[in-house]
This record gives C-alpha cells, sequence and structure tokens, in this order.
C-alpha cells in the first residue's frame, strides 16, 4: 500500500511539473499577459490595445480597443511564422469599418473588401473575412493578377461582377441586383469564345440558356420549356 502510496504522489507531483513547462511562457511574452487554454494563445491588454500571440510566443494579432473593450481602430493580423502582415483594416464599436485588406505571404494583396457596421444585411454570419460588405470588393491571385471584382450594398452583390483566369483573360461577367444575378450573363473560354450566354429576368429567374463549343457554334438552348441541341428538341413534362 506505500509503495502506491508513494507512486500516486509521484505522479501527481510529475503532473504539475509538465504543467508547469507546458504554460511556461516564451521569451517573448509578457508575464502579465494571460494564457487562454481555448485558443492556446496568450493575451495582454494595456493602455487600449489587444495583443494575441500563439503558443509559441509568435505575435497573431494587434488591435486597438475602446473604453468597453471592443474593437476599436486599427486592427492588424500576422504570419505566424514570419511576422509578415496577413490583414489590416479598421474597427467601429467592434465591427468592420471601411477597406480591409488580406495578403499573401510574399506581401502581394490577395482580399481587399469595404465594409460599414451601419449597412449590413439584417441576418449574416462574420468569418475571418466575410461580414457586414458593403462597397468596393476585389480578389487577385498569387501572381498579382486580379481574379475577381464587383461591388457590396449592405452586404448583398449589385452591380457588374467580373470574374477573370489567372493570365488576366476575362472568365465570366454579369450583373446582380440584390444577390440575385438579373439580365445577361456571359461565361468565357480561355481563347475568349463564349461557353455559355445565361438571361434572368429582374427577380433572378433564368429566363434561357446557351451554350457553345470551344470552336464558337451553338451547343444548346435551354428555357424552361424546352431544351433544344444540336438542333433537337426536348420538351419539359
Amino acid at each position: 500500500m506505500k509503495v502506491i502510496k508513494n507512486i500516486k504522489i509521484f505522479i501527481f507531483i510529475l503532473s504539475l511539473l509538465i504543467n508547469c513547462v507546458k504554460n511556461k511562457y516564451p521569451n517573448s511574452i509578457p508575464t502579465s499577459a494571460t494564457y487562454d487554454k481555448k485558443t492556446n494563445s496568450y493575451i495582454l491588454i494595456k493602455d487600449n490595445k489587444k495583443t494575441v500571440w500563439n503558443e509559441k510566443g509568435q505575435i497573431f494579432s494587434e488591435t486597438n480597443l475602446d473604453e468597453l473593450g471592443r474593437e476599436n481602430g486599427t486592427s492588424k493580423t500576422f504570419f505566424p511564422e514570419t511576422g509578415a502582415l496577413l490583414s489590416v483594416g479598421n474597427f467601429k464599436s467592434g465591427e468592420r469599418e471601411g477597406i480591409w485588406e488580406w495578403y499573401f505571404p510574399d506581401g502581394k494583396v490577395y482580399y481587399r473588401s469595404g465594409y460599414s457596421p451601419d449597412k449590413k444585411r439584417q441576418v449574416w454570419i462574420a468569418t475571418n473575412v466575410l461580414g457586414n460588405e458593403h462597397g468596393m470588393h476585389e480578389r487577385y491571385y498569387d501572381n498579382g493578377n486580379l481574379e475577381e471584382k464587383g461591388t457590396y450594398e449592405f452586404g448583398l452583390k449589385v452591380g457588374k461582377w467580373e470574374k477573370f483566369f489567372k493570365n488576366g483573360k476575362q472568365e465570366h461577367y454579369g450583373s446582380y441586383s440584390s444577390d440575385k444575378k438579373i439580365g445577361i450573363w456571359i461565361y468565357l473560354y480561355p481563347s475568349g469564345n463564349k461557353v455559355a450566354e445565361e438571361k434572368y429576368d429582374e427577380n433572378g429567374k433564368l429566363l434561357n440558356r446557351t451554350t457553345f463549343y470551344p470552336d464558337g457554334s451553338q451547343e444548346c438552348i435551354v428555357t424552361s420549356e424546352t431544351s433544344v441541341c444540336n438542333n433537337i428538341a426536348i420538351f419539359k413534362k
């Protein structure tokens, strides 16, 4: 029994030592920072600024706060391994405001979008990138070429939107109204020939779709009632 008791005491002391080593602050982190077990990170709130480090002591984010502790003002996130800037933007009372940018590890812009805390859809789920979008939107390839371009109003896509291939050639384009496709949408092959042409009404209902072969010749015309492919009509029930 005495041996078992001694073993239990040894295990208890060993677990304490392991826990102390595990939670020992890396040298780059001030001892006044707080360790958060849920996120496995270290957090320091001082002089209206919140700084977060990962478990290795590498800086993850810096965000200004207001007197209520809400994110307010400039906010930056970083690539932990290099310390290079990952994103930068501004908060207003805890919500994104103005133009935000995200970057590739080499510093090229990956994503640029406008936000407004006062102009957002009633129901939305915020993520690392998405949220209360309002204004311009651009996304880029890692070679610096534009991938996508459009506009948001109150968190919804509006106006002309364009998508490009990585070489810079246009892939498709068309218009949105409150997140619904309207009017004529054009889809293109890398050669520039049409893949398809779609027509929508003002409520976003697809009226017809015409597809094309790579050489530009017509393949099919599809409507709500019929499909005509290679001059053969198929009537829908």
